[in-house]
């Protein structure tokens, strides 16, 4: 099987979507464009630093619609253009990747948004249009922006946050983990990969210790090796789980 190109994923703007064929006519969808953005940063920042940066800040000028509001992707023929879509799945590893690459004036931006919401992230609507309660920052979803900033300061504050990480790695192996279709762990592997090398506590290393026994289902893989070939195998899903492999082996091998 020819292997796949992250640049066959990408769009006329640079961003990274799903490859699927209508009428025997090439598309990218873009609804989780803006996760991929974030997710694929923080990989490239261990990797290619400069360059990630200059991509990041080049990708987020056509993701940030206003002053720290962020779409899923700008097409405005989709859902997904819609600000009011854009939930905390996508923002959180914007958010991350900003710290890794010295973004701070973006990553202003999005919290003082925050803020201006009262904690909610932007998710007021459904793809259809339907009314619903936005997701909420939780205590760990603040520890994102203290170690982005790396706030030492605030060093007491991320002991709290990573209980909460630790009750989602310890949810992740367990319950979760059981059925084999249930692989969305990018924003785990995202904190985990921050919480690992900025500010660590002792809780957010148990985290990661416990979110290395992922079961495994597939070709002998665990933990984010596994869950990430799980979650981009199809042939529409960009081969992010190949620009991730520096660091699975570097924290999690």
């Amino acid at each position: 099987m020819t292997p796949k190109l992250l640049s066959d994923y990408q769009d006329e703007l640079g961003l990274i979507g799903q490859r699927k064929v209508r009428n025997g006519v090439i598309w990218h969808e873009g609804g989780d464009s803006a996760q991929r953005t974030g997710f694929i940063a923080i990989a490239h920042a261990f990797t290619s630093p400069t360059k990630a940066r200059t991509d990041f800040l080049a990708r987020m000028y056509h993701h940030e619609v206003t002053s720290g509001t962020i779409v899923r992707h700008p097409d405005p023929s989709q859902w997904y253009s819609n600000p009011a879509t854009c939930s905390r799945d996508q923002i959180t590893p914007i958010i991350i990747a900003c710290g890794f690459l010295d973004c701070k004036n973006l990553l202003k931006r999005i919290l003082f948004a925050h803020i201006k919401r009262f904690g909610f992230y932007q998710n007021w609507r459904e793809a259809n249009g339907k009314f619903k309660i936005a997701d909420f920052a939780s205590p760990e979803h603040w520890g994102f922006y203290i170690r982005s900033f790396n706030l030492w300061l605030l060093y007491p504050l991320l002991l709290i946050g990573d209980l909460f990480s630790l009750a989602g790695s310890i949810y992740k192996v367990y319950p979760y983990s059981r059925t084999p279709k249930n692989v969305d762990d990018l924003n785990r592997i995202a904190s985990l990969i921050q919480s690992h090398f900025i500010l660590p506590t002792p809780i957010s290393r148990l985290s990661l210790a416990v979110y290395k026994k992922r079961h495994s289902y597939i070709e002998g893989l665990s933990g984010p090796a596994y869950s990430l070939k799980r979650y981009f195998s199809g042939p529409e899903d960009p081969p992010i789980d190949l620009e991730y492999s520096y660091l699975i082996k570097l924290l999690f091998d």
